[in-house]
């Protein structure tokens, strides 16, 4: 954060300096400590074991997403949102993220993650004895898993 706050001061006075000066370099630089923050925010919740603070991190981390940050990343966002919604029961939550981080890996044809993903809410549901539907997540990521390795 302090160097977002360095960056942008730089720039000001910069601009106001040297008006003419500001490259393309100067803006691709401001993107790259941005990314930067992102990906420390990121970092900050894998270390974290609180699930509520690993959510403020992680939403931190995509209010900072830049276009560095392809589509894969943000599912990965996702998927790591939902695992800690899952820890503080927050089911319907968590779901809806790991539902769209399978969508995301799906249009963007990652099927061990799409997989990795459903096995995630295999885990969940084989945790509260909801055996079928364990099953069905489970059969679904060996399938997916299966295609992927012919």
């Amino acid at each position: 954060m302090i160097r977002v706050l360095v960056s942008i001061f730089f720039l000001v006075y910069v601009a106001k300096a040297h008006p003419q000066e500001i490259a393309a370099d100067t803006l691709l630089q401001t993107a790259t400590v941005e990314a930067q923050d992102a990906l420390y925010y990121q970092q900050q919740a894998k270390r974290t074991s609180s699930p509520n603070q690993k959510l403020e991190y992680l939403q931190k981390a995509l209010s900072l997403r830049t276009v560095r940050q392809d589509e894969s990343w943000l599912a990965d966002i996702r998927v790591e949102m939902g695992q800690a919604l899952l820890k503080s029961n927050r089911i319907k939550e968590a779901f809806t993220e790991l539902l769209t981080a399978e969508k995301i890996y799906a249009e963007a044809g990652d099927v061990s993650s799409r997989a990795d993903v459903l096995a995630v809410m295999a885990r969940f549901y084989k945790k509260n004895s909801s055996w079928k539907e364990a099953g069905q997540f489970y059969s679904a990521a060996l399938k997916l898993q299966d295609s992927a390795e012919n």
